[in-house]
């Protein structure tokens, strides 16, 4: 474990981005204040690999997690992805609202991520900001809040993604009617 720990100052970034993962499966308990102190590497690949650490425990906790939630504005749009992932698999409810928040990134890319792990979150508290991004002009965002409004389900969710239907934009009538099927078989009787 100490070879890791001095490996973290290695002046080639795969050498850091090794010591990380190491010490994130071997010995994350006594070493995440170490790894958090790697959220701040220049090199984007081991805040990267720092985050999927750090993260790899479900549930995160706060004393790291905090930590982690910097890196929502990072200027690499990989790493900010690898958060909004972790985030969205925690399922955690105090982690919405920087989920949501992620919902106004410039790139499409993390929105669109950014909306998968909201519809991970078993809630329909988020179907507002959902159903806001089916007048996205990219059809992926779009499409990726038609799939997340179907695994919330609900009547919001149904009336949102009818109204995509209605809508009549030929990108998103295929996903639209499939989600429609989905929440209608998650309904009861």
């Amino acid at each position: 474990i100490n070879y890791f720990k001095q490996l973290l100052n290695a002046q080639d970034e795969e050498g850091r981005s090794m010591a990380v993962i190491a010490l994130g499966r071997v010995d994350l308990h006594n070493s995440w204040q170490i790894l958090c102190e790697c959220l701040n590497d220049q090199n984007p690949k081991v805040r990267m690999e720092t985050l999927k650490a750090l993260g790899s425990h479900p549930p995160i906790p706060q004393e790291y997690s905090q930590k982690m939630l910097a890196l929502i504005d990072d200027p690499v749009r990989e790493v900010r992805i690898t958060l909004i992932e972790l985030l969205g698999s925690s399922k955690n409810p105090e982690f919405i609202k920087p989920l949501l928040k992620a919902l106004e990134d410039s790139d499409d890319w993390v929105k669109a991520r950014a909306i998968e792990s909201l519809g991970n979150m078993d809630t329909d508290q988020v179907v507002p900001e959902l159903t806001a991004q089916l007048e996205a002009e990219n059809p992926l965002v779009a499409i990726k809040a038609i799939e997340a409004l179907a695994k919330i389900g609900g009547e919001a969710a149904f009336s949102a993604v009818l109204s995509v239907l209605e809508g009549g934009n030929p990108d998103l009538q295929s996903p639209a009617e499939e989600a429609l099927a989905a929440i209608s078989e998650g309904q009861p009787g």
